[in-house]
Parts: C-alpha cells; sequence; structure tokens
C-alpha cells in the first residue's frame, strides 16, 4: 500500500508542477482567464492568479517530496474544490471557456475536466486518509525511480483515458 501511496502522491506531485509551470509561462494570460471565468470579481483576479501560483507551486514540492505534505493535501483538496465549483458553474451557464488549467492549453471546459478534477481530489482525500505521508528523501533512489516511471505511467494512462472519447468522435465515420 505504501507503493500505491507513494505513486499517487508523486503522480500528484507531477501533474501540480506541470500546472505551474504552464501558468508561469504567460501569468498575464492566466489571470484574464481567472476573470473570464465570472467566479471573482474582476479586480480579484490578478491578485488570485498569484495565489493560485503560489499554491500549486507549494503542492508541487510537497508532493514530490513529501515535505510539509500534511499541510499540502487539505489545500489541495480546498483549491481542487474551488476549481470544480468554477469549471461546474461555468459548464451550468452554458459557457464553453479554455481550461486555463496548464496555461494556454487549447482545451475547452467539459465534463471530461470536471472528472480529472474529481479524480484529482480523489487522490488528494486517499493520501489525506493515508496514516502517514511518504517523505521522499527517507525512500531508496532506487525504489523513487520505480515509483517515479509508474507515477508517469499513471498519468499517460490517465490521459489517454479521458482521450477515447476524442479518438472515437476521430474514427466514427463521416456522413
Amino acid at each position: 500500500m505504501a507503493e500505491f501511496r507513494l505513486v499517487l502522491q508523486l503522480a500528484l506531485g507531477i501533474v501540480f508542477l506541470l500546472s505551474v509551470a504552464g501558468k508561469l509561462q504567460d501569468r498575464g494570460h492566466f489571470a484574464g482567464g481567472l476573470a473570464a471565468y465570472r467566479i471573482l470579481p474582476r479586480s480579484w483576479a490578478n491578485p488570485a492568479s498569484l495565489l493560485v501560483i503560489a499554491l500549486e507551486s507549494f503542492l508541487a514540492v510537497a508532493h514530490l517530496t513529501g515535505y510539509l505534505l500534511r499541510i499540502a493535501l487539505p489545500v489541495g483538496l480546498g483549491l481542487l474544490a474551488s476549481f470544480t465549483v468554477a469549471v461546474g458553474v461555468n459548464l451550468k451557464r452554458g459557457r464553453a471557456l479554455p481550461c486555463y488549467c496548464f496555461g494556454r492549453s487549447g482545451d475547452t471546459i467539459s465534463g471530461a475536466t470536471l472528472a480529472r478534477l474529481v479524480l484529482m481530489a480523489s487522490g488528494e482525500a486517499f493520501l489525506l486518509k493515508a496514516t502517514r505521508p511518504i517523505y521522499t528523501p527517507q525512500v531508496a533512489v532506487s525504489d523513487l525511480v520505480v515509483a517515479l516511471f509508474w507515477a508517469m505511467v499513471v498519468l499517460v494512462i490517465g490521459l489517454w483515458l479521458f482521450a477515447l472519447s476524442d479518438l472515437g468522435r476521430l474514427l466514427r465515420p463521416v456522413e
């Protein structure tokens, strides 16, 4: 079970790291995206973008190292819950907005976006419920390499599963 927790912890850390890296490439674009969601007052978009980037940076480091993970897990749950609400509200409004999950990615929010957020939140909740976090400095380097490999495999399979609907549309005969 400890191996599964470590793989999950690292996979979440990688996702947070990729997310913050994308947002840092064009923070102004991300701030504009937050304003476009119309959840916060427009004047809060810039400070909120800084807060999200800072929190995701903290979450990436905590998940990848295990340091302060007990604090990071509830923070991650809260952040993912806020993203879920923002996406859900805008889907309910019938708005087709870019996700802004990884910066300038072209993904539009959808049910798949909600599913990814719920899946990540479930992973955070599972780790929070676990008896103790995994501190990566205490893990042998060879075990850490294997866990990182499996974390990447889990992420690639997850991306592939979420892309199945797109693949199905591509394979349908044109009428």
